[in-house]
Formats: structure tokens, C-alpha cells, sequence
């Protein structure tokens, strides 16, 4: 069982992606897995966030640490999520962090579909445009 804020994130989050199908999302649980922790650092540096805390979430450009219920921080989340999927120019954090050895691993285990230590829940449609 990881945090208790995480954990409510976590049931927020699977159902926003029910009401947005088309949302991608990648959960990376850090507490033991030092490898992503380092990927959580690298991340922490590219978006300038200097708190190591969690939740992180990140949507494009946007970020917010910390979760405390559907009503508070969940309404900021899925107000971003529409304009990402709005706007349809999202970049993906991982791309932030450019030519990365943990970024390409996590590209690398997207593509086959098989993350180690990490969970994704890739978006079941995608955005028309």
C-alpha cells in the first residue's frame, strides 16, 4: 500500500481516465525502486520543482504535488486534462527531460508494452483532431 494522498489519487485518477478514455497515464511509485527515483529526480529538475513530495502530477506543462480530494486538487487535474486534450499539444513530461537514459527506458518499455516496476494506463481512444 503506498501513501495514503497517492492512493486517493490513484482512485481519482482511474476514474477521470473512465470519463476521458483517451487519456495516457503512467504511475511511477518511487519508494522502492531506486532506479525511479532517479527518474523522479531527473523530472523533479526539468519541471524546476525543487520539493520531493507526492503525489506529482504532472499534465504537460502543469504540475501539482500533493492531492487532497476529488473536490480540491481533483477539479484542478481534470481542468487540466481538458485542456490538454483540448488543445491537443500536451508534451509529454517525459520528452522534457530530452536525451535521457531513464526516459529512453521508459520509452523503450511503453513501446513494448511492459514497465518494470511502474504502471501504465494507456488511453483506451485517441483525440480526434
Amino acid at each position: 500500500m503506498g501513501a495514503p494522498h497517492c492512493e486517493k489519487e490513484k482512485e481519482f485518477l482511474k476514474e477521470l481516465q473512465q470519463r476521458y478514455p483517451q487519456l495516457d497515464m503512467r504511475w511511477f511509485e518511487t519508494w522502492n525502486h531506486r532506479e525511479l527515483q532517479d527518474f523522479a529526480q531527473a523530472i523533479r529538475r526539468a519541471y524546476a520543482i525543487e520539493r520531493a513530495s507526492v503525489p506529482l502530477t504532472i499534465l504537460g506543462n502543469w504540475t501539482i504535488i500533493g492531492f487532497q480530494s476529488p473536490e480540491e486538487t481533483g477539479t484542478q487535474i481534470e481542468e487540466q486534462v481538458i485542456q490538454c486534450l483540448a488543445s491537443g499539444e500536451c508534451i509529454d513530461a517525459i520528452e522534457k527531460l530530452g536525451p535521457h537514459r531513464l526516459a529512453a527506458k521508459v520509452k523503450a518499455e511503453i513501446a513494448s508494452g511492459n514497465p518494470d516496476g511502474w504502471e501504465w494506463f494507456p488511453a483506451s481512444q485517441t483525440t480526434k483532431k
